[in-house]
């Protein structure tokens, strides 16, 4: 903790990357000898959701504890790092849907703006009645934001709990944080039956996933301990088996934020908890390809949707056409990571 910076870790930016990929394969539903490829690929979202939750407890206890926060810092910073890309993404959409869209559906698209400016697409969504991953939705170009609005509602919120929690109960904030998550975690479960719309889009059926990574990140920075161990570079290779099963082998009928949705929630975690420097899984994910596309992991998320919605509009896409809009998206990526 006496380190003016907090340390660089590339295989997190590896994780990343299997998290977009996972996600716009899944959203381009790439099929191979008649079977869908990645059809867990949603699981991405909740890599992500994790890997927030432990990046931004960090920077927020590691600043506390510099006697350095400052939360109209902290918010500027969020704002410098999301809004510029979800602005560009949102003009560059407008032309092809005031071309491409019936008129009810681009005053749906046009509110869909509105809510994702005001953090709330999630919200927007939700009491739109948008059922995510069927057919229909594939169609709404800015469906995705829905995640966004999840993790800038826990941006607003989390740093100001952050802070009372350790004015007034430090010595319980991890307790305090633990029983959220159960909470949150209990409440998924039990709703994901009756009412999975709400269960998906809402942000209280996500903060377990959230406070999963805040976990790690306060154990990280409070308890020292050894990684170079066999256990751990075990624990970490399990990780990485729970994530790619659970991308590959679960689907649409899994219930979803639920106990199931745990499995790989434990693999990022083993992931983040136990990987070193020179352990396999490391290595693995800090290849220099891997760590490229989670650093415009960001930018890849946010162009995937509306490139595939659009061009969804002129008709069925075959094999060719999705490779396509792939390779489209990694190309707008890039470009924007430089510029944007």
């Amino acid at each position: 903790m006496n380190s003016s910076k907090i340390a660089y870790r590339p295989e997190i930016d590896g994780l990343r990357a299997i998290a977009v990929i996972s996600v716009i394969f899944y959203h381009a539903q790439i099929e191979f000898l008649s079977i869908r490829f990645m059809k867990g690929g949603f699981f991405g979202v909740d890599i992500f959701f994790i890997i927030s939750g432990y990046l931004i407890t960090r920077i927020i206890l590691f600043e506390i504890k510099n006697n350095n926060f400052s939360i109209l810092k902290f918010y500027m910073r969020r704002a410098r790092r999301i809004l510029p890309m979800l602005y560009t993404i949102i003009i560059a959409s407008i032309p092809f849907a005031w071309q491409k869209l019936l008129p009810f559906d681009f005053i749906l698209y046009a509110k869909s703006i509105f809510a994702s400016l005001f953090f709330s697409s999630n919200f927007f969504f939700y009491f739109s009645s948008i059922q995510y991953a069927t057919e229909s939705a594939l169609l709404k170009p800015l469906l995705h934001t829905w995640s966004l609005g999840i993790e800038e509602q826990f941006y607003l919120i989390f740093p100001i709990l952050t802070i009372l929690c350790y004015k007034f109960f430090r010595q319980f904030y991890f307790l305090i944080i633990t029983i959220l998550f159960l909470l949150s975690l209990c409440f998924a479960q039990s709703i994901v039956i009756q009412n999975p719309n709400f269960n998906f889009y809402l942000l209280f059926s996500r903060f377990w996933e959230l406070a999963a990574g805040s976990m790690l990140a306060y154990r990280e920075l409070n308890y020292n301990s050894s990684k170079k161990t066999n256990r751990n570079y075990m624990f970490s290779i399990l990780g990485l088996i729970l994530i790619i099963w659970s991308i590959l082998f679960f689907d649409n009928m899994t219930p979803h934020p639920s106990l199931y949705t745990v499995l790989p929630i434990i693999g990022t975690v083993l992931i983040v908890r136990f990987s070193t420097k020179n352990s396999l899984v490391t290595k693995l994910l800090s290849i220099k390809p891997l760590v490229f596309v989670g650093l415009i992991s960001y930018s890849a998320y946010l162009w995937h949707y509306p490139i595939f919605a659009f061009s969804r509009m002129g008709g069925p896409l075959i094999i060719y056409d999705k490779i396509f809009l792939i390779i489209l998206t990694i190309i707008f990526s890039i470009i924007s990571f430089f510029f944007i």
